[in-house]
């Protein structure tokens, strides 16, 4: 089933094949598109330089360059979020990492909800749109929701009315519920 939203580019930087594997299955299971997995540090600064993603997933206890300096190395040449994604919960090399540039921390072990809600946080935060209530309409739509019913909970949920929408030059909330509603009609 395609999705709505367009799919968000994520690195995964794990020396753990198991782990890097699991991140993997959850990300594209819920519609991420997930770069070649990085399996050290140094691969990592390479792979943000080739792939360009649009959030990165990273370990910080990595062979030939650990996560805090790659880290480091990243944020010099992307904007990208770095979520750290570990085991340690070591309050010095957190901070290291948090100084490094990373924006985020999801602890191994870690369920699915836990790590998907991470990232759709985290996506949400940097997206000038609001990415979270694409999501809200593409699960209504899925759920086979009205339009009305859609256009009643995004007003519900947002203070911002058509009527904001339009005096910033934007569409209104049932314009953009019509448009994705004809998509997803037109994808079946």
């Amino acid at each position: 089933m395609p999705t709505l939203a367009p799919p968000k580019k994520i690195l995964t930087v794990d020396d753990n094949a198991i782990v890097s594997a699991d991140v993997r299955a959850i990300l594209e299971g819920a519609g991420y598109d997930v770069c070649p997995d990085a399996r050290d540090g140094e691969q990592a600064v390479e792979h943000v330089r080739q792939y360009e993603p649009d959030l990165i997933l990273l370990d910080l206890k990595l062979p030939r360059m650990d996560g805090v300096e790659a880290a480091s190395l990243i944020r010099e040449e992307s904007d990208a979020p770095i979520l750290v994604l570990t085991g340690y919960g070591d309050s010095e090399l957190l901070e290291r990492a948090e100084a490094a540039g990373t924006s985020g921390l999801v602890l191994k072990p870690f369920s699915e909800h836990g790590l998907l809600s991470a990232v759709r946080t985290r996506l949400a935060q940097r997206d000038s749109e609001d990415f979270g209530l694409r999501c809200l309409v593409e699960s209504m739509l899925r759920d086979g929701a009205s339009e009305e019913t859609i256009v009643r909970t995004l007003r519900a949920t947002t203070s911002a009315g058509d009527s904001r929408a339009r005096a910033q030059g934007r569409p209104g909330l049932r314009s953009v519920v019509r448009a994705l509603t004809r998509r997803r009609v037109r994808a079946l």
